[in-house]
């Protein structure tokens, strides 16, 4: 339901984000497109002399780990049953991406009980604010986007029509989006957002016919024997218990195309970082610090590494 109805309610831009439209005439979905190896922007993207991406582990609503770090799986569901390792001078913000998370024992994770007891419960005391505004404010402000969602659409596709027809006479001002309104679709995106973040996710079950389909060494990079990343890899991968690493990560459910675009991006070669914000619930401004204050402290060192360790003059 909600890839119907999210698909469908941000108009052009949400049937592209949700791989249901049709670029012009290649019958194909324009991010299949972009991430084609042969189109021009993977090319122009691979002439750069690095690439590096961080990626929030958790409580970006946006843009989600696996998302942001081109990946099928993500190890980082379960937090509190992961061990991981920081990356040394930026400890407890950015992890080492040479040390793939091993899943802790049963010992650590008793000692870890009381305190994530602790930090759920401050998180909700937290969200009470913010869910009770969603509630006031979520009918009055669906009705008017979902209203107001018709009309544009209804706009937009006239709009196009016209230009197709050569008429270029089209005033811009006469369809902006009154400043109210603005604000309601602002706010209703956050909704979305958080929805999105809401839903579970689905994994191919282990065995199945599926996962067999799927390459072994195109999902998981290869660990040498100390359970480090070999030359090369980037991404955080799972191996077998001689490998040192405790368990697997399940591969999420995506669609065949959703697999190439991953495995075709993944091929250009990235330098990948993630990121562990805690002092701010919405880690996605937080790791770019949008606004100077001091829940979004932590993206300063977040930055500071991009400075010192990947920019390249």
């Amino acid at each position: 339901m909600w890839n119907v109805f999210g698909a469908r309610t941000l108009l052009t831009s949400g049937r592209q984000l949700f791989m249901i439209d049709k670029f012009r005439s290649t019958g194909r979905p324009l991010l299949e497109i972009l991430a084609d190896p042969n189109s021009i922007f993977i090319q122009g993207l691979a002439k750069f002399q690095r690439r590096t991406l961080y990626t929030n582990i958790l409580n970006d609503r946006s843009a989600v780990y696996y998302t942001t770090s081109i990946s099928k799986t993500d190890p980082f569901t379960n937090l509190d049953k992961m061990k991981i390792e920081y990356l040394k001078g930026y400890e407890d913000i950015i992890l080492d991406p040479s040390v793939p998370p091993r899943l802790i024992t049963e010992v650590q994770e008793s000692n870890a009980l009381s305190a994530r007891v602790l930090r759920e419960t401050q998180t909700s005391l937290m969200r009470l604010p913010f869910l009770f505004a969603l509630i006031s404010y979520i009918p009055v402000g669906m009705i008017t986007v979902l209203v107001n969602s018709g009309i544009q659409a209804l706009e937009s596709h006239r709009r196009i029509r016209r230009y197709e027809m050569g008429l270029t006479e089209i005033q811009p001002s006469a369809y902006r989006v009154p400043l109210f309104l603005t604000r309601v679709q602002g706010t209703i995106g956050d909704v979305y957002e958080s929805v999105n973040n809401a839903q579970s996710h689905e994994y191919l079950p282990a065995g199945s016919e599926e996962a067999s389909l799927l390459d072994e060494e195109e999902l998981i990079p290869k660990l040498n024997r100390a359970g480090r990343l070999e030359d090369g890899q980037s991404e955080y991968g799972v191996g077998s218990e001689q490998e040192g690493v405790g368990g697997s990560f399940a591969t999420l459910a995506l669609a065949p195309t959703q697999f190439r675009m991953i495995r075709h991006l993944d091929e250009v070669g990235w330098r990948k970082f993630p990121v562990h914000i805690r002092r701010a619930r919405h880690t996605h401004a937080a790791v770019i610090v949008r606004t100077d204050k001091p829940s979004f402290e932590e993206g300063w060192v977040v930055l500071r590494h991009w400075v010192e360790e990947e920019f390249i003059l």
